[in-house]
């Protein structure tokens, strides 16, 4: 057995900033799925601290140093693509950095401003005499020496940042060639041509354009850049609100710091110097810090075999930085296929652009991947039926191989056309879920009110994965013409209502969800009930048009197979604890069940149903309505002393079946709460009183009988609209038991099942049997 050798895949080592930045003709390469430069001023902020506080420290302990985290890299010239390549311009070495560009380029930042700084602070006592001065300016001048090589170097003779971005920059000898406009390279070219400048003065640096505005991306830099300059000056001149550098003479008498930071022992009468010239002493303290960020601030450089290995170690380690999304690192491999002199023009950008806007809403690192998550796992179960795990590296490893098997360039844009109409359906239809009156599709065309109620549960109980065959229908109502729109339309709200039915009917017969994610994902790749795959592209077999009659097949056919008819459901129904299970699936069969049912004449307190009306209770408003917010259990949960029969509370699930729930808004339902059966009954009369003179009448009726309600309840009775849920309820007389709790129960289940089922029928089969014609026979 070949035994792999772990040595040559990963390699990890401790390195100083200048170790690790000063490598002898190594440039590094930020790739282009990394984010834009974006630290800002509480990040730079605490990494000084930590410099001071570890050069403070380094007085009394000589092992005093910081530590910056993780550093993941692919070293290899191989993976390094800039614009238009110049391979015999590249470094001898070229570090691609996986995570760690944004600490890179803050210390950049600060070791050309520390440069600048000193370097102006030497001019400032070039002229003075004495050996201290002299000893000084040799041995701060060759430390300056030394940190320029951090963020620049010379691997042709010709000084390249050490840091550039892909597709903006690019190293070259030829100055027409060179391109360095990222915010971090243009910053270090700009102080490279100064330090070659002769008749150099102060260093200034402004990335604004030639109308004198800040160039777009450089926001983040411009901001940091004077922060960091205001910071070091609060420093040295003592005046800094909160941080605090050694005094100069502390400093010279430490020998832990000279030992560590400095090249050679002091001159004895430094010390003395450093009280009588300020700007001595403040050299000093400046190119402490500066000795202590570059020598005694370290980080662990882990450098993997290629991209695949160190994107697993980056996710494996949740380093300090925010992690990418695998669409972050998808997106270049589209810009690098439409080369980057078309891409701006091409049919992939305005799918780019789609799937961008959606993302880009979300602000925070971890509601950023969750929202990838939602588009990418529905994605891949739409796109080939595959089952895409949560982590970054299978995310990452699918895109780029599923787009790089597109055999054409006009199936790769189909592909990423695809992705773009997940995240427009994610973020337009399944996502905003908080607006009831919001159409399901903005077109202008009809709604279908009972579809825009069943996404709303949907989404209500975060059934994400229906995302992936809703997807389908959505994405053919997005293809279809003019004249096939209207079909289309119709499709995808019949999908919308057969998916709920299913997932309804499973949940509630299942108590749970019961593996109800490998029946969707079944559906989606293989089929089921002899229906073909429902994704796009699926495997070994030719793409087919989804028809939501395949889809209803497919659904029905797990029914079977579970033997879950209608007889057999309404019964288990009438013995599940749903309440425990599941509430928002018991509401849901209550809405169900209550849609166009009125109170039973021949059996008080029980529903049928009854004629179509005008006001249906399944709509996506109806749904948010407060009216029906709260589930509230008529025998109260716990035992209680009122009239309640012992049967009841013999086994605990009972008080949760169907037939013991009621829908309520939440001030109701607390005043509702353990109450006798009587006072309950008196309630749910006044809550189903059509007019205030019914209401008065009950009340009288009830005081008459010696019952009382509080001025509590009778405020709410007042504020409440009419509940026509309540009526049944309020007309029952007998005792409210275990038998008539199963009674109830599956009388509501079997309402519940004849709104719900027909869903799940072909339209002329539901038809037929709502006009009570022969059913057609199944085949």
């Amino acid at each position: 057995m070949a035994v792999t050798d772990i040595e040559h895949v990963f390699t990890a080592e401790s390195k100083s900033v200048f170790e690790f930045l000063s490598q002898d003709s190594t440039g590094f390469y930020i790739p282009p799925y990394q984010r834009p430069y974006a630290w800002d001023n509480d990040n730079v902020a605490r990494l000084l601290e930590d410099a001071t506080s570890g050069l403070e420290r380094l007085s009394e302990d000589i092992n005093s140093i910081r530590f910056i985290g993780t550093i993941i890299a692919v070293e290899g010239n191989s993976v390094a693509t800039v614009t238009g390549p110049m391979v015999h311009d590249l470094p001898r070495t070229v570090i691609t950095v996986i995570d760690g560009q944004q600490r890179l380029c803050t210390l950049s930042i600060f070791n050309i401003l520390l440069h600048a700084t000193l370097t102006g602070l030497l001019q400032e006592v070039a002229s003075v005499k004495g050996k201290a001065f002299e000893w000084l300016r040799v041995d701060t001048q060759d430390f300056l020496d030394d940190i320029s090589r951090t963020f620049r170097f010379f691997p042709k003779k010709v000084p390249y940042p050490r840091v550039i971005r892909a597709y903006t920059d690019q190293w070259s000898r030829a100055p027409t060639h060179a391109i360095y406009d990222s915010p971090i390279a243009r910053f270090t070219r700009a102080y490279i041509a100064h330090l070659e400048d002769e008749k150099r003065g102060a260093f200034e640096y402004r990335a604004t354009d030639d109308n004198g505005k800040t160039v777009p991306g450089h926001e983040h830099i411009t901001k940091v850049i004077p922060f960091v300059r205001s910071e070091l000056n609060a420093l040295v001149g003592d005046v800094h609100l909160t941080l605090r550098l050694p005094a100069a003479d502390t400093l010279v008498k430490s020998s832990n710091v000279f030992s560590e930071l400095w090249s050679a022992e002091p001159p004895r009468n430094l010390a003395a110097t450093c009280g009588k010239d300020a700007t001595v002493a403040k050299i000093i303290r400046l190119s402490s810090l500066a000795r202590f960020l570059n020598y005694r601030v370290a980080a662990t450089v882990v450098k993997a075999k290629n991209e695949d290995n160190a994107f697993d170690l980056f996710e494996s380690l949740n380093t300090t930085g925010e992690p990418l999304t695998a669409f972050e690192t998808f997106r270049p491999r589209v810009i690098e296929t439409e080369t980057v002199k078309h891409y701006e023009s091409s049919e992939s950008k305005i799918s780019m652009r789609v799937i961008e806007s959606y993302l880009e809403s979300f602000k925070k690192a971890d509601d950023r991947q969750a929202a990838t998550n939602t588009l990418l796992i529905p994605f891949a179960l739409a796109e080939s039926g595959y089952r895409l795990e949560k982590k970054l590296t299978p995310q990452r490893r699918y895109l780029r191989d599923r787009y790089d098997g597109s055999k054409t360039i006009i199936e790769k844009r189909k592909f990423v056309a695809s992705l773009a109409r997940v995240a427009d359906f994610v973020g337009e239809v399944w996502r905003p879920g908080t607006s009831s009156d919001r159409p399901l599709l903005a077109d202008g065309g009809p709604r279908d009110d009972v579809a825009e109620f069943c996404l709303a549960v949907l989404r209500d109980i975060r059934h994400d994965i229906t995302v992936a065959p809703l997807v389908r229908f959505y994405d053919l109502y997005c293809l279809a013409g003019t004249s096939d729109k209207a079909q289309a339309r119709t499709n995808l709200f019949e999908a919308i209502r057969a998916i709920t039915a299913f997932s309804m009917i499973w949940r509630a017969a299942k108590g749970g969800t019961a593996n109800i994610d490998s029946i969707y994902r079944e559906i989606m790749a293989k089929g089921k009930g002899g229906t073909p795959p429902l994704c796009r592209k699926p495997v070994g077999s030719d793409p087919g048009t989804p028809l939501v009659s395949n889809l209803r097949a497919a659904l029905r056919s797990c029914l079977v197979a579970e033997k879950l008819d209608e007889a057999k459901w309404v019964r288990d129904i009438g013995q599940t604890a749903i309440y425990t299970s599941g509430q928002s699936v018991a509401r849901f069969l209550l809405f169900a069940a209550s849609n166009f049912s009125a109170p039973d004449e021949t059996d008080p307190g029980l529903l049928q149903k009854g004629r179509r009306s005008p006001y249906s209770l399944l709509t996506a408003q109806e749904w948010r309505n407060l009216l029906y917010s709260t589930l509230e259990h008529v025998a109260p949960n716990k035992v209680i002393a009122g009239g309640w029969p012992d049967d009841v509370y013999e086994d605990s699930r009972t008080v949760q079946r169907l037939g013991n729930l009621i829908l309520m808004p939440a001030d109701a339902n607390s005043e509702l709460a353990d109450k006798p059966w009587a006072h309950k009954k008196l309630l749910f009369t006044l809550f189903a009183a059509e007019t205030p003179a019914r209401a008065e009448a009950a009340i009288a009726k009830a005081k008459k009988d010696g019952l009382q309600i509080t001025k509590r309840a009778a405020e709410i009775v007042a504020m409440s609209a009419h509940l026509p849920m309540c009526k049944a309820a309020a007309l029952y007389n007998g005792k409210w038991d275990l038998k008539y709790i199963e009674k109830r129960s599956q009388n509501l289940a079997k309402l519940a099942w004849d709104t719900i089922y027909p869903w799940l029928e072909e339209p002329q089969q539901a038809n037929a049997k709502r006009l009570g014609a022969k059913s057609p026979k199944r085949k």
